[in-house]
């Protein structure tokens, strides 16, 4: 089930992420981000590498601890 969150506007759902992979950043114009959209991309990519790295071995938590840095 979504979550659900209240305001004065009534209420709203927002939905877990269903898949967990890094952005290639190398793909993004920094130039074309505000800073709450870098922000939104370093949340994402902390949350991947937190919910991952306990399933992986050390050269693919290496592996993505380096796609997942901040930008």
């Amino acid at each position: 089930m979504p979550a659900c969150q209240s305001e004065e506007w009534g209420e709203f759902y927002k939905f877990e992420q269903l898949t967990l992979f890094p952005y290639d950043t190398t793909l993004i114009d920094m130039d074309m981000l505000t800073r709450e959209e870098v922000a939104q991309i370093n949340d994402y990519h902390a949350m991947v590498l937190e919910r991952l790295s306990p399933m992986l071995s050390a050269d693919e938590q290496a592996w993505l601890q380096q796609k997942c840095k901040s930008i």
